[in-house]
C-alpha cells in the first residue's frame, strides 16, 4: 500500500483525501486545526484549497493559525489562495487582538487555577507583553519551565520577584523579535534604530533626519514596515501648518522598540540624539517650550548637558503649571544632575534656578524638609557665584520652610544670618527680607509688639520689589504682615499688601502661597462682613489644596468655612465642616487645625443648647492646646471665650467671668480688637446675669468702642442686641431703640453680603434676624 501511495499522482491523492473527508463528514462534522500555517509548503496549501472548493464538504471546518507578516515576506503560496477564498466567502479571517489587563489576569487564572499570585502580577505581565497573546502565553510557560511558578500545598505560588518577571524575557519571545529584525534590510533597520531613540512613539521627520535619509524616502519605508512587517502603526499626522509634513507612528510592542534601541552604539546614540533635539527645536521654533521634556532628554542623551539642564528646568515649569508638582520636582533634579557636569561658571546659575524652583514645588505639597534642603543647595550655588542677594533669598526661603515646620528657633537664627549678610551687601530688599523673617517668628510666639517693630519698615520695601518673579519669602512675608494687621481689624493696612502678595503669587503660580493669601484675605473679608467674598476665597483655597495634595493649609480651611456657616445660622453645615476639619487635622497630625475645629464644635453645640456635648469638645481642645505651642496664644483667646460661654449657659457667672477676663487680657495684650470686643460682651453678659445692668451696659459700650473704627459686623450686631436688652431693663426706651436700629443695620449689611440664595434665605429666615425685620 505504501508503494501505491508513493506512486499515486498528486491529483489522485487530492481526490482520495477528498473522498476520505467526505466519508467522515457524512457521519459527523469535522474540525481540522493547523497551527503555524505560515510554515506550510505549497503542496499542503494546494490540498487545502482543493478541499475547501468541494461543495459536498460543507461540514468541514478548517482552523488555521498563521502570521500574516511571515506569509507576506516569504511570498507564501497561501497569499494568492487567501484572496480567492475570501472573495468566495469561504475564508473568514479573525485577527488576534491584544489582551486587556483583565483578560491577561483571566488567562493566568486559567493556566494556574487556585493560585496565590501577587495581585500586581497581571499588571507586570501586561506591561511586559503589551497584551500580545503569544507573549502572554510564553511568559506563563517560561515561568513554569524555570521553576519560578510551582505548586505548594495545593496552590500555585510564585518564587520569583515581580522585578525579575519584569526584567526577564523568554527565549521564545527573543527569537520572535530577532527573526523580525533579521527580516529587515540595512536601511530599514537603521531607520528603526533612529526612530527608537524617540521612545514608543516617534515622528517620521526626526527619524529620517537622524538616519540621514530624505523624509519622503523614510515615509515610504515606514509604510512598508507598517503594512508588511507589522512593526509600527500610524497614530496621527503632524501639524498641518508645518513646512515639512510628517507622520507619527508607534511601535506595536515595546520589546521591538527596546531591541532597536539596544542595537544603537553609544557614539551613534549621542550623535543621533543631538540631531533629533536640534531638529525638534527647529520644528517647534514658534514655541519650543511645549516640547521641553523631549528636548531635555534628547540633549541629555546627546551629552549636551547645558541645554539639557535648561530644558529640564523649562519642563519642570510646564509640569508645575498643571499641578504636577512631584513630577516637576523630579525634572528639577534632572536639571541639577546635568548642571553638575558643567564647569563652575555655567553650573551655579542653573543649579540656583532649579533648586529655587524645586523648593517652591516642595512647598506646594507641604514637603518642607525637602524645601529646606533645596534652599540650602540654592544658597551654596549663590554663594559660589558671589550673588549675595540671591543667597539671602535662599536663606530666608529656608527660614520660612523651617517656620512652617514649627522650628521657630532655627527660623530666628537664619533670619539673623540673612540680616548679617544683607547688611554687608547693602541691599535694602535683603535687609527687609531678613527683618520680616524675624517678625514672623515673633508673631508665632505672641510678641506682636516686636513683630510690628520688625515688620513696619520692611513691608513697604518688600512691596517695592521689582524682581520678576518676586521671591517666595517676600510674598509670604508680606502676606503675614497683612495678617498681622488683619488680626487687629486694620483693614486699610491689611487688604492692600494682601492683594499685592496674592497677585505676585498668582504671577509665579505658587499654589502654596496662593492658598495662604486666600486664607488670610478670606478671614479678613469674613471679619469685615463680606461673607460671600470670604466663602469664595476659602473654597478656592480648599480646592487648590486638594488638587496639590497640600497638607499645611488644608487642615485649617474646613473649620474656617464652618465659622462662616455658623455666622449665617447654617449650623448643620458648620457641624459637618468642623467634624471634617478635625478628621483631616488628625490624619495630617496637625493639632492647630484640630483645636480650632474642637472649639468651633463646642460653640455649635452651645448654639443648639447642648452644653454637655460642648464641654466634651472643650476638654478635647484643652488637651490639644497643651501639646502644641504653635500660635497657641491665638487659639487660647478663642478657647477661653468659648469656656466663658459654656459657664454662662450652665448658670455659673463666676467661672464665666474668670474665663472671659483671661480672654480679654490676652486679646488686649495682642490688640486683637474682635476678641477684645467679644470678651467685653461676655463680661457684660455676666453682669446682666448677676443683675448689674449698668455694669453690663458699660462692658457692651466698651466692646462697641473697640470696633467703632475697626468694624466687625458679626460681633457688633450681637453686642448691640445685648445692649438693647439692658437699656430696656434700665427703662431707657430711646437708647434701646437706637441699639435695635443699629442691630438691624448690621444684620441688613451682613444679609446683603450673602450672594448665595439658599444661605441668604437661611440667614434672613432665622429667628433672630426675623425679629429685627430684616428680609
Amino acid at each position: 500500500m505504501l508503494e501505491r501511495a508513493r506512486a499515486a499522482s498528486p491529483e489522485r491523492v487530492k481526490r482520495e483525501l477528498g473522498a476520505f473527508v467526505a466519508h467522515i463528514t457524512a457521519v459527523s462534522p469535522l474540525v481540522v486545526a493547523i497551527d503555524d500555517f505560515h510554515w506550510a509548503d505549497a503542496s499542503t496549501v494546494e490540498v487545502l484549497a482543493y478541499l475547501l472548493s468541494k461543495p459536498d464538504l460543507e461540514r468541514l471546518l478548517l482552523v488555521c493559525a498563521y502570521r500574516q507578516t511571515e506569509m507576506t515576506l516569504s511570498a507564501h503560496p497561501f497569499v494568492s489562495v487567501r484572496h480567492e477564498l475570501m472573495k468566495r466567502r469561504i475564508l473568514v479571517e479573525v485577527p488576534l487582538r491584544r489582551f486587556s489587563l483583565q483578560e491577561t489576569a483571566c488567562y493566568f487564572d486559567l493556566v494556574f487555577p487556585e493560585n496565590r499570585f501577587p495581585k500586581e502580577l497581571p499588571e507586570v505581565v501586561q506591561a511586559r507583553s503589551n497584551g500580545n497573546p503569544l507573549f502572554v502565553s510564553e511568559i506563563a510557560r517560561d515561568l513554569m519551565e524555570r521553576g519560578a511558578v510551582r505548586r505548594h500545598e495545593g496552590w500555585w505560588c510564585i518564587d520569583a520577584s515581580l522585578d525579575q518577571v519584569r526584567s526577564s524575557l523568554p527565549l521564545s519571545i527573543q527569537s520572535v523579535i530577532e527573526r523580525k529584525l533579521a527580516q529587515l534590510d540595512a536601511e530599514d533597520k537603521l531607520l528603526m534604530m533612529a526612530a527608537s531613540l524617540q521612545g514608543m512613539e516617534f515622528d517620521s521627520r526626526l527619524a529620517a533626519i537622524a538616519a540621514g535619509c530624505p523624509v519622503s524616502d523614510a515615509e515610504q519605508r515606514l509604510a512598508r514596515l507598517e503594512s508588511v512587517h507589522s512593526l509600527i502603526t500610524p497614530v496621527g499626522e503632524s501639524d498641518p501648518g508645518d513646512a515639512i509634513p510628517g507622520q507619527r507612528y508607534a511601535f506595536v510592542h515595546m520589546l521591538y522598540q527596546e531591541a532597536f534601541q539596544t542595537a544603537v552604539t553609544p557614539a551613534r546614540r549621542a550623535e543621533w540624539s543631538r540631531l533629533i533635539a536640534n531638529a525638534l527645536a527647529e520644528l517647534n521654533k514658534a514655541d519650543p517650550s511645549r516640547v521641553a521634556a523631549e528636548l531635555a532628554m534628547h540633549y541629555e542623551a546627546g551629552r549636551d548637558f547645558h541645554r539639557a539642564a535648561q530644558w529640564f528646568l523649562q519642563a519642570a515649569r510646564n509640569a508645575a503649571q498643571v499641578y504636577a508638582n512631584h513630577e516637576a520636582a523630579d525634572l528639577c533634579k534632572r536639571a541639577i544632575t546635568n548642571a553638575d557636569r558643567l564647569e563652575t561658571g555655567l553650573r551655579n546659575g542653573v543649579v540656583l534656578d532649579a533648586a529655587m524652583l524645586s523648593a517652591e514645588l516642595h512647598l506646594n505639597v507641604s514637603a518642607f524638609e525637602n524645601a529646606v534642603a533645596d534652599f540650602g543647595l540654592a544658597e551654596k550655588a549663590a554663594s559660589d557665584a558671589g550673588l549675595v542677594e540671591a543667597q539671602v533669598d535662599a536663606i530666608c526661603g529656608a527660614a520660612l520652610a523651617l517656620f512652617n515646620l514649627k522650628r521657630t528657633s532655627e527660623t530666628r537664627a537664619l533670619g539673623f544670618k540673612g540680616l548679617d549678610l544683607a547688611r554687608v551687601s547693602g541691599s535694602e530688599t535683603a535687609v527687609a527680607s531678613s527683618h520680616m523673617v524675624v517678625a514672623m517668628e515673633r508673631m508665632c510666639v505672641g510678641d506682636l509688639g516686636a513683630a510690628e517693630r520688625w515688620s513696619t519698615s520692611a513691608l513697604p520695601v518688600l512691596q517695592n520689589d521689582v524682581r520678576t518673579p518676586v521671591p517666595l519669602h517676600v510674598i509670604e512675608g508680606v502676606g503675614y504682615g497683612a495678617a498681622l494687621h488683619g488680626w487687629r481689624l486694620e483693614y486699610e493696612d491689611a487688604f492692600p499688601p494682601c492683594e499685592w502678595a496674592l497677585a505676585k503669587a498668582r504671577e509665579r503660580g505658587s499654589n502654596f502661597h496662593i492658598v495662604c493669601l486666600l486664607f488670610i484675605r478670606g478671614m479678613g473679608f469674613g471679619n469685615f462682613g463680606r461673607l460671600s467674598d470670604s466663602l469664595a476665597d476659602l473654597r478656592e483655597g480648599m480646592r487648590l489644596s486638594e488638587i496639590n495634595h497640600e497638607r499645611y493649609w488644608l487642615p485649617r480651611l474646613p473649620n474656617t468655612l464652618a465659622w462662616l456657616h455658623s455666622e449665617m445660622f447654617d449650623v448643620e453645615e458648620a457641624l459637618r465642616l468642623n467634624r471634617e476639619g478635625s478628621v483631616i487635622a488628625r490624619e495630617m497630625n496637625f493639632p492647630e487645625g484640630d483645636v480650632n475645629s474642637e472649639i468651633n464644635l463646642a460653640l455649635n453645640y452651645l448654639s443648639l443648647n447642648e452644653p454637655n456635648s460642648a464641654r466634651e469638645h472643650l476638654a478635647a481642645a484643652e488637651t490639644l492646646l497643651a501639646q502644641d505651642e504653635w500660635f497657641r496664644w491665638v487659639y487660647t483667646i478663642r478657647f477661653q471665650a468659648a469656656y466663658a460661654e459654656y459657664w454662662l449657659m450652665k448658670g455659673d457667672p463666676g467661672e464665666a467671668a474668670r474665663y472671659a477676663t483671661a480672654s480679654l487680657n490676652l486679646a488686649g495684650g495682642t490688640r486683637r480688637r474682635k476678641h477684645i470686643a467679644w470678651a467685653r460682651k461676655l463680661l457684660g453678659d455676666v453682669a446682666a446675669m448677676e443683675d448689674r445692668p449698668r455694669e453690663a451696659a458699660a462692658h457692651y459700650q466698651a466692646g462697641l468702642s473697640e470696633l467703632e473704627r475697626h468694624p466687625c459686623p458679626s460681633v457688633q450686631w450681637k453686642i448691640l442686641a445685648a445692649l438693647a436688652a439692658v437699656h430696656i431693663k434700665l427703662h431707657q426706651p430711646r437708647e434701646a431703640e437706637e441699639s435695635r436700629a443699629a442691630t438691624r443695620r448690621a444684620l441688613r449689611e451682613l444679609a446683603g453680603s450673602i450672594r448665595e440664595a439658599p444661605l441668604q434665605n437661611r440667614f434672613t429666615g432665622s429667628r433672630v434676624v426675623r425679629e429685627y425685620g430684616v428680609a
